[in-house]
């Protein structure tokens, strides 16, 4: 059985909150378990009224994002997202 164990918190800064975070592998790693990615995330700072999509690292949790890009317009916290890796991506494109 998999040890689960709390290794860090992201907090953000005031007037901002997040949506859902989801886990993105590390490009050519989608075969392996654990944290070697990075956790993605919509984020709303209500006191700019700006959206931005914040990409963390997954193994340090550390509270700087590797990443973070303004969006133009207002993307709403309850949008939910999936990561697919290219290997799946692929086959999306091939579906009829």
């Amino acid at each position: 059985m998999q040890e689960m164990r709390k290794i860090g918190r992201i907090d953000y800064p005031p007037g901002v909150v997040g949506g859902e975070p989801v886990f993105a592998p590390r490009e050519g790693r989608e075969d392996v378990d654990g944290d070697d990615g990075y956790v993605v995330i919509l984020l709303w700072n209500y006191t700019l009224l700006r959206s931005t999509f914040a990409v963390y690292d997954a193994k340090t949790f550390s509270q700087t994002p590797v990443v973070e890009m303004a969006i133009p317009v207002r993307a709403p916290l309850g949008f939910h997202a999936l990561w697919l890796g290219e290997a799946d991506f692929q086959k999306q494109l091939k579906l009829p």
